[in-house]
């Protein structure tokens, strides 16, 4: 037996399909590492976990230093492969992170890191 099925069922499965691939995409890039382009002429921003240790790196470079109101940030560093882990501090709360980041090469990075309710957060610039 054949069923046929109107445009209207066609058109809500097809919506219910995009509306699901919407969803998991922004399930995938909330849990996603942020690729940031560092740019030394104007302030980047990340959205960083507020609970959690989040990790930063930069590509083909390290971390060498990092500059920011030590009341509001817990932050360990690795200095092996230049990365650092950094927690916004209770006292902190939801309120942004001015951050300033330099590279072994010399590269420096103004940063502004917002602290939501998320999983920890891989920064790679």
């Amino acid at each position: 037996m054949k069923t046929r099925m109107s445009k209207t069922t066609i058109k809500s499965a097809l919506s219910a399909q995009v509306l699901l691939l919407w969803l998991c995409g922004g399930l995938m890039a909330h849990a996603a590492s942020q690729n940031i382009p560092m740019d030394a002429g104007k302030r980047v921003k990340a959205v960083i976990a507020k609970d959690s240790m989040n990790r930063f790196a930069v590509a083909n470079d390290r971390i060498v230093q990092v500059f920011g109101d030590e009341q509001s940030y817990m932050a360990e560093t690795e200095s092996t492969i230049g990365q650092i882990f950094l927690k916004p501090t209770l006292e902190n709360g939801d309120k942004p992170l001015s951050l300033t980041v330099i590279t072994e090469n010399g590269i420096v990075q103004d940063m502004t890191l917002v602290p939501t309710e998320r999983d920890a957060a891989t920064i790679i610039l």
